[in-house]
């Protein structure tokens, strides 16, 4: 009986101890700051793609999490920019622009 209570105590903590070191350390009350995603798209922009440089150095010094919620930042900016409503609104508001833009035009005379 105390081989089976043995046992059963191991698994149980084993399987604590497992779970305990998956548990992300994303702190969701913590985002990224504006500045980080700047960081980050500096960084891309003066990258040389295949070489370790500055650029690559700095972004490759941030923790997983940081990784892991710019990516999130980043699909969620590209999920809001294929919406269907938000691409509706963009056409809107550039026809709008263009109508002022002719009206000022013929305004004018130019």
């Amino acid at each position: 009986m105390k081989t089976i209570a043995l046992a059963a105590t191991v698994v149980v903590l084993s399987a604590v101890v497992t779970s305990a070191q998956f548990v992300s350390l994303h702190d969701p009350s913590k985002p990224l700051s504006a500045e980080q995603v700047q960081e980050w798209a500096r960084a891309v922009a003066k990258h040389e793609k295949g070489q370790a440089d500055e650029a690559a150095n700095s972004i490759a010094a941030w923790s997983g999490d940081q990784l892991y919620l710019l990516f999130n930042e980043l699909r969620a900016l590209s999920a809001f920019q294929k919406n269907p409503l938000i691409l509706a609104s963009r056409r809107a508001a550039s026809r709008r622009r263009a109508g002022t833009a002719s009206t000022c035009a013929s305004r004018t005379g130019t």
